[in-house]
């Protein structure tokens, strides 16, 4: 079975960070909604639908990427897989896990520290917002005016 491609380009956002997120979910409207609720945080996007394209966009925009939100269901090549290799060139990255609730025991397992968070699926967009909000605040982000370390 051949992988297809859904690499989406992140349009500029509005917000004084500007954090560039990557999406990865194989399902169109997981990526849409999560997107949707991302960007209206004014997060930038980037999209994947497989792992090897995930890994592929990450590498090619790794200086930008502040943060990931990866789902536990990927096929093929898994969610701690990809997390792992996003963590090989950034080890404190941000990286939120999507996924049935039983898959919580799965993202705490993988990577079990504070810059990873799991939201069990289906989420709602306050949830989503507010876990994003969390994991990849503004005060986080390196030069923006918020950072406590500025």
């Amino acid at each position: 079975m051949s992988e297809s491609r859904c690499q989406v380009l992140p349009e500029s956002g509005s917000g004084a960070a500007n954090a560039t997120i990557l999406i990865v979910a194989r399902e169109r409207l997981v990526r849409a909604v999560t997107r949707r609720i991302l960007e209206r945080q004014s997060f930038r996007i980037l999209e994947a639908c497989n792992a090897r394209e995930a890994i592929a966009v990450f590498h090619a925009n790794a200086r930008e990427v502040h943060g990931a939100v990866v789902d536990l269901g990927m096929p093929g090549t898994g969610a701690d897989r990809i997390a792992g290799e996003f963590r090989r060139t950034q080890p404190t990255l941000p990286i939120l896990f999507t996924g049935s609730y039983g898959a919580d025991v799965s993202a705490q397992r993988m990577i079990p520290d504070p810059t990873t968070g799991f939201l069990a699926t289906p989420f709602g967009l306050e949830a989503l917002a507010k876990k994003a909000g969390n994991l990849f605040g503004a005060a986080s982000i390196p030069g923006n005016p918020t950072d406590p370390a500025r």
